[in-house]
């Protein structure tokens, strides 16, 4: 079984750090044209957007009327929604499909 060209890419670029100057550079070379060949993108960890942190939200039935703040929708008095302290309420249908 080969190994797959991401986990290939990154142990060549391990290599990249050999004290010998030949291997060091052919690694380079080879990591470099595999990024080419498969189309990676190579990006700084630091300016990737912070991952959304879970919400907890209680299902329950909406008193009032309001709009999703997921899709827009319009929800009335006695229609299921999803709230959560902060966050403000989501429609049924969008807490199913993930949510925000």
């Amino acid at each position: 079984m080969s190994t797959p060209p991401l986990e290939l890419v990154e142990k060549l670029i391990a290599r990249t750090a050999s004290s010998f100057e030949e291997e060091a550079r052919t690694s380079a070379f080879k990591a470099c044209e595999l990024i080419r060949r498969y189309h990676f993108a190579v990006v700084d960890p630091a300016t990737l957007p912070a991952p959304k942190p879970e919400v907890d939200r209680v299902v329950l039935v909406s008193k009032y009327s309001g709009r999703c703040k997921g899709c827009g929708f319009r929800y009335r008095p006695g229609d299921r929604i999803a709230w959560a302290k902060g966050h403000g309420s989501i429609c049924f249908e969008c807490h199913r499909e993930g949510g925000l």
